[in-house]
């Protein structure tokens, strides 16, 4: 395969894979591939397929994604197959890449969530751990430093003792359970269907599809920048 250096297309690819978020705070990219023989690449048209196995999922994200390509024209995949199982059955797909002279594909699929519990064991801890203030009193703070000229202990007794009195309070065991979403992305040529980018990406505790979106595209066109197929 023989890919070719496009400026417009790299700069699409760019647009298409991020949605230019300040950072990413929730997702990470776990995984990436890239073919031996692409240097940089270039496509003319791309097609867009967000599978899942609901349009209202589906819809959405070929929709945000679509949207950020400007410089190529690119079309969702529900917009020329609207029924859900088309998107998987690669006779039609075919037939709606040669009717459209489609030669990119890129596509995003959640692959699986995961659980993941932390234990904590909880136990007997000074109260006056438990906030800034109490901590960074003067007299724990600094009592060191007064127990070392001549005896100016907090407690006055001459020793250079804290004279602080102590206190505990019980911290009850518990558990913080997280939940990864897992999004594998992948770029390929459409005019022989090899693949030539894939990356797993690992999103904490997803609450919102639109935020969940945005990141998987931020850190994916990070990557793409690190390796040097995007500006």
């Amino acid at each position: 395969m023989n890919i070719k250096s496009s400026p417009s297309f790299l700069l699409t690819l760019a647009v298409a894979c991020a949605a230019l978020l300040a950072g990413c705070k929730t997702t990470t990219l776990e995984s990436t591939w890239t073919a031996p023989e692409v240097g940089s690449i270039k496509f003319n048209k791309i097609l867009v397929i967000g599978i899942s196995p609901v349009a209202s999922l589906r819809e959405p994200l070929e929709d945000k994604i679509k949207s950020q390509i400007t410089r190529v024209p690119a079309i969702a995949s529900y917009e020329l197959l609207p029924e859900v199982e088309d998107q998987v059955n690669p006779e039609k797909i075919a037939e709606v890449i040669a009717a459209h002279d489609i030669d990119g594909i890129i596509t995003l699929r959640m692959i699986g969530m995961n659980d993941e519990v932390t234990y904590h064991p909880g136990g007997y801890v000074p109260t006056y751990y438990s906030s800034f203030s109490a901590y960074y009193s003067p007299g724990y703070a600094l009592a060191p430093y007064y127990g070392g000229m001549g005896g100016y202990g907090m407690g006055g007794d001459g020793r250079g003792g804290v004279g602080m009195p102590v206190s505990y309070e019980y911290v009850e065991p518990s558990e913080t359970r997280d939940v990864y979403t897992n999004i594998e992305t992948n770029i390929y040529d459409a005019t022989d269907g090899n693949l030539i980018w894939f990356g797993r990406t690992s999103t904490k505790n997803a609450s919102q599809r639109q935020q969940t979106i945005e990141e998987v595209a931020a850190v994916v066109k990070a990557k793409l920048q690190s390796q040097g197929l995007i500006p």
